[in-house]
């Protein structure tokens, strides 16, 4: 019999769903889930008709493809507990979703605590000091998904640090940008969104093919133990509501 939360080519709608007896992420991507290639037939580039601007888009685009920042997002199906869990990809949807919404990674509840391995926190404070504010596209966890993840995450499993900041923010996007000129995508590079202290060029926006959402965190405060955490500090963006007009999917 399989267990509440357990996989035989049929999702359970209890997260985490689990694989081989390994719990599996809210935001991992499955086998199943196709997804939409940037050299895809799917996607064109388009001259916008009263600004000249270059505009990467689906040939079928529906009002939901884009945000209000006039980004595309990424396609992908809905398709959790179908096939074999790719522990390396991330869903576009539920990531994004896991992290406007501030909810758990793995079991998709309210999330507590922000997780990092210990090797990114490394190269945070190598390259930036440990003053400087924190970039992360991995959404929070809830505090009992915490200590199960650093039971069977690898990454974690070599070392971890737990991040109390005093405020966050969604503050870019994570994708590729098309090439009017050589045809192509970059590399995948973040992308800054518009905010009270950042104004990207309209133009660059409306290349970007956007994978994940990226938060930055203000005045981290690194801890070895969880129960030290304080929680993920004040949100200082603007509300779910208002990220992408009829909320953010399922």
């Amino acid at each position: 019999m399989t267990a509440p939360g357990q996989v035989r080519g049929q999702a359970s709608n209890r997260w985490p769903l689990t694989y081989r007896a390994v719990p599996v992420p809210y935001v991992v991507a499955w086998s199943t889930e196709g997804a939409t290639d940037v050299a895809s037939g799917q996607l064109a580039l388009r001259s916008e008709a009263f600004t000249g601007r270059w505009q990467v888009r689906y040939r079928d685009e529906q009002p939901t493809d884009r945000d209000r920042h006039g980004i595309l997002w990424h396609r992908v199906a809905w398709a959790p507990g179908q096939g074999e869990p790719l522990y390396a990809e991330i869903h576009t949807l539920r990531q994004r979703r896991a992290l406007s919404r501030a909810l758990c990674q793995i079991c998709a509840g309210t999330a507590q605590i922000w997780m990092t391995p210990a090797l990114l926190w490394d190269q945070h404070l190598a390259e930036h000091g440990p003053a400087a504010p924190y970039l992360t596209n991995d959404p929070p966890v809830c505090r009992p998904c915490a200590a199960m993840a650093a039971r069977h995450c690898p990454e974690l499993i070599r070392g971890r640090i737990y991040l109390s900041p005093r405020a966050w923010a969604i503050t870019g996007v994570r994708g590729q940008l098309a090439d009017p000129t050589g045809g192509g995508f970059t590399h995948p590079r973040i992308l800054a969104l518009p905010t009270a202290t950042s104004t990207p060029d309209r133009a660059t926006l409306g290349l970007m093919l956007a994978k994940g959402l990226v938060a930055t965190l203000y005045n981290p405060v690194p801890h070895t133990d969880p129960s030290a955490a304080t929680g993920l500090g004040t949100r200082i963006d603007l509300p779910v509501s208002m990220l992408r007009p009829g909320g953010e999917g399922r």
